[in-house]
């Protein structure tokens, strides 16, 4: 396997103090990104990127 591959145990993530699950992934999984793409109180749209999507399944 050449790939490089992330895993990040639910213990990780309960230390950092965010609000929104999906904003942990940015300091702790690497080639992810997030971005809060609309909020509202109670509500959240949030994309994730994938750094290397286009090569996935070895399609480069």
């Amino acid at each position: 396997m050449t790939e490089a591959t992330s895993v990040v145990k639910g213990s990780e993530l309960e230390k950092h103090p965010i609000t929104i699950l999906q904003n942990a992934f940015t300091s702790t999984v690497t080639g992810v990104a997030t971005y809060e793409a609309q909020s509202e109180p109670g509500w959240s749209e949030t994309e994730m990127y994938i750094r290397g999507v286009r090569t996935m399944n070895f399609a480069a």
